[in-house]
């Protein structure tokens, strides 16, 4: 190898060393520069693809929210809304079987709670009742105030403040609403128009008050005459309500319309305030649909009525005597009898035969018709006979008559009905009665066990449309009733609750053991149950005294020991009251000084209340004001005198 090659090889291989090392040298020598190698030519990349711009997802729209669908219970034509009380807002839907009864209501559109529902819905045109349908009601605050008006045949009451509501509610979840009328009537032009001398005619009432009684008669005075028929019988003829009367049932007063066409008849009226209302009607020339308006309020002050024309007073000892009827009612039976007759068990021959003895009339009798009857009559001097009646409600009248120095006009009033206690039902037998002794008529009547309840919150009233008044008894057959007879006969010791409802609202309960109690119920004002009672605190104000005894307290004293041993009794804190049994009275110690001195000086010891009932009979209460309640019971453990 030349040494041109070598030199040239040398310089390579330095060259090469150099750019590897990377190296700059400090030679002055310029370095040679390497031959540029050809550039490699660049790979093809593909242009990415669009990326397309993101679409947002459509946002669902919401369905359309339903109203909540209520479940649908059964319900009967007396059910009422009081049950659900104070859950205001919430719905319920009821369905009502076809054919219903009336009730009463008040309200419209916005009803009271104790309202009855099915007739409400009818009131607002919502079903009828003979379909019966379902209706859903809303649970409303009580108002203060409610308007009643006639809709659809039914007359809705008006009423003041109330202590709860409700409202019906439409298919889309809004309120019904019910139009109610002008509160003050301004014209009778959409009251029918009644044909003349046709089969009915019409009485409207546009007073402001309920009607109880109509009576029609040819003389003012005896249009109120208790005797003359009540045209409304048991039904109440409502303010802005009608009456129509079918003439066909009444051939007699047909009759008399006829005859004084022109002359006209009195109409009179009795409200629910005993009001009276009286009216001439001239029927061939005044409507025969009868407006009544409190322009027509009877002053009876400005008719007198015309003195009753003297009774006749048959000769003692003559051929006859009289039986007067002066009792309110009709006759159905009247006997008279002597003390040898009675023992014999004869009362002798009902004297009336198949007739009535109506009130105010008289009837003749002649003794020798009835040859028993003439014996005593003529041939026992001084000696006194019985009389006994009998009227159409069974009420039955007794009184003496002593032929040789009494009137031969025998009178029976009011005062000689006999008082007889109500039969009493055979216990576990086919029946049991309802006694009322409250003072008030009762409108509901609802018995019931613990497991019915349970079964059913809903209450059914056995009265259904009859009304239970005062010192009257409705019986009640169980075997009507499946689920009260199960009770009744099946229930060994079973306690059943009995709820009342008397005119006025007032509430009443008591408890009945069918197997061990009588089945003659008797309600008391002690079942009475007040809302508000109060309890009493302990060195509050006052303290009461519960009467438990099953008798009248007539006195009552708190006394210490020492007082009861000196027979010193004190003040009566009774007073001039009755305390009746089940019943409780407040007393307040401030007004007895001595009692009040008593309380707060017996600090930690011991007091005795000493009570005598109707039969002077002596209870003692030991009390001790620091420990025991303040609300007393004197009960029949606390008697003394075995």
């Amino acid at each position: 190898m030349g040494k041109k090659a070598i030199s040239i090889l040398f310089i390579s291989i330095i060259m090469v060393l150099l750019a590897i090392s990377g190296c700059q040298t400090t030679s002055p020598v310029e370095p040679i520069a390497p031959v540029p190698l050809p550039a490699p030519l660049p790979e093809s990349i593909p242009e990415p693809a669009p990326v397309p711009e993101p679409v947002p997802e459509p946002i669902p729209e919401p369905e359309p929210q339903l109203a909540p669908v209520e479940e649908t219970t059964s319900v009967q034509w007396t059910t009422m809304a009081t049950e659900w009380r104070g859950r205001n807002g919430e719905r319920f839907t009821l369905q009502l079987p076809p054919g219903g009864i009336e009730e009463a209501i008040w309200g419209t559109g916005v009803y009271t709670d104790d309202s009855v529902i099915g007739t409400a819905a009818v009131h607002a045109g919502i079903i009828t009742f003979a379909q019966g349908g379902s209706v859903t009601i809303e649970i409303r605050p009580g108002e203060t105030s409610y308007v009643g008006s006639m809709r659809n045949g039914i007359y809705s009451h008006s009423y003041d403040q109330w202590e709860g509501s409700f409202v019906f509610i439409d298919a889309e979840g809004k309120e019904i609403v019910v139009e109610s009328p002008p509160t003050a009537v301004t014209s009778f032009d959409g009251l029918e128009e009644v044909p003349a001398f046709g089969s009915y005619f019409k009485v409207s009432n546009y007073a402001g008050y309920d009607f109880y009684e109509l009576r029609i008669s040819t003389d003012e005075a005896t249009a109120r005459d208790p005797s003359t028929e009540d045209l409304l019988g048991t039904e109440i003829l409502y303010d802005l309500g009608s009456f129509r009367l079918d003439l066909d049932n009444h051939p007699e007063l047909k009759a008399a319309i006829q005859q004084n066409s022109e002359d006209g008849l009195y109409l009179w009226i009795l409200d629910e305030d005993n009001d009276g209302y009286l009216k001439r009607w001239h029927p061939k020339t005044d409507p025969w649909n009868i407006i009544f308006t409190v322009e027509d309020l009877d002053d009876i002050t400005l008719i007198p009525s015309p003195e009753p024309p003297p009774r006749e007073e048959p000769v003692p000892f003559g051929d006859y005597f009289l039986m007067t009827n002066d009792t309110g009612y009709d006759f159905t039976d009247l006997h008279i009898y002597s003390v040898e007759m009675m023992i014999e068990g004869d009362i002798g021959p009902n004297l009336l035969g198949t007739e009535l003895l109506r009130d105010q009339e008289s009837l003749q009798v002649f003794p020798n018709d009835f040859p028993k009857l003439a014996e005593p009559i003529y041939g026992n001097i001084d000696k006194s006979l019985y009389v006994i009646a009998v009227d159409v409600d069974g009420d039955q009248y007794a009184r003496d008559w002593d032929p040789s120095s009494d009137s031969w006009n025998i009178v029976i009033d009011f005062d000689h009905i006999v008082s007889t206690a109500p039969e009493e039902p055979t216990p576990m037998g086919d029946y049991f009665q309802i006694t009322n002794n409250t003072g008030y008529d009762i409108h509901y009547l609802d018995i019931y066990s613990d497991e019915m309840l349970d079964e059913s919150s809903e209450g059914f009233n056995l009265l259904g449309a009859d009304i239970l008044y005062d010192r009257e008894s409705f019986r009640i057959y169980p075997a009507e009733h499946p689920g009260l007879a199960k009770a009744i006969y099946e229930g060994k010791g079973e306690v059943l609750r009995i709820e009342i409802y008397d005119e006025d609202e007032d509430y009443y309960r008591r408890d009945w053991i069918p197997d061990e109690e009588s089945w003659d119920v008797v309600i008391t004002i002690g079942d009475f149950v007040d809302r508000e009672e109060i309890s009493a605190q302990p060195y509050g104000e006052f303290f009461q005294i519960i009467n438990d005894t099953g008798y009248e307290i007539w006195y009552l004293y708190l006394v210490t020991e020492e007082m009861w041993e000196a027979n010193e009794l004190g003040e009566d804190l009774l007073q001039d009251w009755l305390l009746y049994d089940q019943e409780s009275m407040t007393v307040y110690p401030d007004k007895f000084p001595r009692l009040q001195e008593l309380l707060y000086a017996k600090t930690g010891g011991k007091l005795y209340f000493i009570a005598y009932d109707e039969d002077d009979y002596r209870y003692r209460k030991e009390w001790s004001p620091d420990s025991d309640s303040w609300d007393i019971v004197i009960s029949g453990e606390d008697f003394l005198d075995y």
